[in-house]
C-alpha cells in the first residue's frame, strides 16, 4: 500500500496539559517545526512557524489574542 506524502490522521505533538491558555510554545514533530498555542477559550490549536506577510517566526515573540495568533512583526493574526 503506498503511503501519503505526509502523515494522514491525529498525532498528539505535545501533552495538552502542559499547554496554558495563552500560551505559545515551538515544536518538532512529524518532521517539521510547528507553532502550538492555547487560545483564551480553551481551544488548542498548531499552525505554521512562519508568518505568512513576511515570514516572522510566530514561536518568537508571538502573542494569543483571543482565539488567534498575533505575529510579533507586523501584528497580523492567523
Amino acid at each position: 500500500i503506498p503511503l501519503p506524502p505526509y502523515p494522514n490522521g491525529w498525532f498528539a505533538v505535545t501533552p495538552s496539559d502542559g499547554l496554558a491558555a495563552g500560551e505559545v510554545k515551538t515544536v518538532r514533530a512529524l518532521g517539521r517545526e510547528m507553532v502550538v498555542y492555547r487560545g483564551l477559550g480553551g481551544e488548542a490549536y498548531a499552525v505554521d512557524p512562519y508568518c505568512a506577510h513576511l515570514g516572522a517566526h510566530l514561536g518568537v515573540g508571538g502573542t494569543v489574542q483571543g482565539e488567534e495568533i498575533r505575529c510579533p512583526f507586523h501584528g497580523w493574526c492567523y
